[in-house]
């Protein structure tokens, strides 16, 4: 019986685990590429629209993630991601639309994994978001913990 499946724990798998992760990278990337400071403009701009609060602070004074921040967050983090990366220079094309894709697709895969039912089609975009995030997550190499992730992402 479907209903005796083990349920995910999304608060602290998805929003409090790779979404905070995500926003951690995120952070240091932004400040890497003199982005930060935009970022945090778009980020006040946000309105208010039906049950999302306008954030209160710039993205760097939440000093505490919790979970319904978070949530309300993923609703509109790569509008502004992508706002706030606009207009790159050559060198910087490439990286910034590998970083708007990671957060893209680890968004949409959180999305999906709240929905109350799976079947084949939406296992199958859920498993192929995880795949596209895998794919693009080796833009934030250098900004995950770990001697050897570090290393690694130096050496590219």
């Amino acid at each position: 019986m479907t209903s005796d499946l083990p349920k995910p724990n999304l608060l602290h798998t998805m929003q409090l685990g790779m979404l905070k992760h995500l926003l951690e990278w995120l952070s240091v990337f932004l400040k890497q590429h003199n982005r930060f400071e935009a970022f945090n403009n778009i980020w006040l701009s946000v309105p208010a629209y039906l049950d999302m609060a306008q954030p209160w602070w710039t993205y760097k004074e939440v000093s505490s993630w919790q979970g319904k921040e978070i949530k309300t967050m993923s609703c509109f983090l790569v509008a502004i991601l992508r706002c706030a990366l606009r207009a790159p220079s050559a060198s910087q094309h490439g990286i910034f639309n590998q970083a708007i894709e990671c957060s893209r697709v680890l968004g949409e895969f959180y999305f999906y994994s709240q929905y109350d039912t799976h079947d084949e089609q939406t296992l199958g975009l859920m498993s192929t978001a995880l795949r596209d995030f895998h794919h693009f997550k080796d833009v934030f190499c250098h900004f995950r913990a770990g001697k050897s992730v570090t290393q690694e992402g130096k050496a590219r």
